[in-house]
């Protein structure tokens, strides 16, 4: 996967590796190190990547990489919301991007937060005050368990953007975040939407099938 100033390679063993500059490498101390390392190191942080890595994806200065049991991590430049953890700050080494608990697939039906998952999917959960249209329960963990749990909101296929990101769910439904200044999260223009922090799913009326960016 290739970033703007750093790349990101998968190994058969399934060991990630990285070199570039930047907060994207993982390897930086500070969000103004721009150190630059030009030859590929190992990105190690097992309470986090516990589970098989099945695709990684880089951005202009951010990255994502998908778990095998469908959860999602991020790290990178935080400007923009292009990590989709409702932050501005950079975060230098991989985080884990969760739902929060309390949600149940009962509530889904009865209407609270419906847009968000169908019945192909598992239960996502989210807090209940939650809109119809953004997760705005979204927390970042930097631990799990020693077991691979199954994530809550499965995501099957990911894309990165130079500002922006997407998430394809099991159940076919997309979820956008980061900039959206000249539209290209496809939710309109309007000032509600120039910058979105959190992931919120697009609707454009039919099933989505795999994303590139």
């Amino acid at each position: 996967a290739l970033g703007g100033f750093h790349s990101l390679f998968l190994d058969r063993l399934n060991k990630l590796w990285s070199c570039g500059s930047g907060a994207a490498s993982g390897f930086a101390s500070s969000e103004s190190d721009q150190s630059v390392i030009c030859i590929p190191r190992a990105v190690t942080d097992t309470k986090v990547f516990k589970c098989k890595i099945l695709q990684i994806a880089a951005g202009m200065f951010h990255n994502m990489v998908l778990l095998e049991n469908g959860s999602l991590v991020t790290w990178g430049m935080g400007l923009n919301g292009r990590l989709g953890d409702n932050k501005t700050k950079s975060v230098l080494s991989p985080q884990l991007l969760m739902l929060q608990k309390g949600f149940s697939l009962t509530a889904l039906k009865k209407g609270v937060g419906a847009d968000l998952v169908d019945d192909s999917e598992k239960s996502v959960e989210v807090a209940e005050s939650q809109s119809d249209d953004d997760i705005k329960g979204v927390m970042v963990k930097k631990s799990r368990e020693d077991t691979c749990e199954k994530s809550p909101w499965e995501i099957k296929a990911l894309a990165c953007g130079s500002l922006h990101s997407c998430a394809l769910t099991v159940g076919g439904q997309l979820y956008v975040w980061g900039c959206n200044v000249n539209g290209q999260l496809g939710l309109g223009r309007s000032t509600d939407h120039m910058y979105v922090w959190v992931p919120r799913r697009l609707v454009i009326g039919t099933r989505v099938i795999k994303e590139i960016c």
